[in-house]
């Protein structure tokens, strides 16, 4: 039950936290908006409530199934593959042979010394990640200075700027640079380069995810068409395109 007022004024995509009472505890709890409108559970019970509601919704929806006309086929299907099983006509995959594989494969993996140590029990966190960068922090400050130099810039004048969003919301858009700040930070080029207007665009939001640290432009090219602007306006740059 929710207890804030004027909730339907609201955005369907909105995180404002919402009081809700649970119709079975009583207890008031707080949910974000986007999740009721899109759960029918979450204005009604609290979180602890919640996982019994819908374990015994889907069980009754699984029983519903079985007692249809679709359902009863595929049960009959499974007893029939069960059986076929069992007798040993599948071979490897009888229930027995599928048993002692299971069995087998959990005994390997608590095996610290066995064939799946190196999978299960290696640590992959911090330095002994094979992706681990030592130059995080000098990156991260990088990453700042050109986010600060975007900023300057007037973003409203550049297309689509109107539709900015988050992922997920239809028609989103969500800022992107052109030549990548990963390549910029590889490169050692300029940040005020890599956030110039010049390499600012909007596109869509699965758009900006596939491309991740890709570059859709190449380093000359944007180097004339920040000549090109600057040619326009009175707007300069740093001499030296590289630190």
């Amino acid at each position: 039950m929710i207890k804030t007022k004027h909730v339907e004024q609201l955005a369907k995509a909105s995180r404002k936290l919402i009081v809700c009472s649970c119709e079975v505890c009583g207890t008031e709890y707080l949910e974000i908006y986007r999740n009721i409108t899109r759960s029918k559970f979450a204005d009604k019970f609290c979180k602890k409530c919640r996982l019994e509601v819908k374990r015994k919704h889907l069980s009754k929806l699984k029983i519903d199934f079985y007692k249809s006309v679709a359902g009863k086929k595929v049960k009959q299907y499974l007893s029939r593959l069960v059986k076929e099983q069992a007798k040993n006509k599948i071979g490897a995959f009888s229930i027995e042979n599928r048993q002692k594989q299971a069995n087998c494969l959990s005994e390997l993996h608590k095996d610290p010394e066995g064939p799946y140590a190196k999978h299960v029990f290696k640590v992959t966190k911090g330095l002994s990640h094979p992706n681990w960068r030592n130059d995080k922090e000098v990156y991260e400050e990088y990453k700042s200075k050109v986010f600060s130099e975007t900023r300057k810039w007037n973003l409203h004048s550049l297309k689509g700027s109107e539709k900015r969003g988050l992922c997920g919301i239809p028609s989103a858009t969500q800022l992107d640079h052109k030549l990548s700040i990963y390549y910029g930070y590889n490169h050692h080029i300029h940040p005020k380069i890599v956030g110039h207007i010049c390499n600012l665009q909007f596109v869509s939001w699965k758009e900006n995810r596939m491309k991740g640290k890709k570059c859709s432009i190449s380093l000359n090219q944007l180097l004339i068409e920040i000549e090109k602007y600057n040619e326009k306006s009175s707007t300069t740059i740093p001499k030296g395109s590289r630190i």
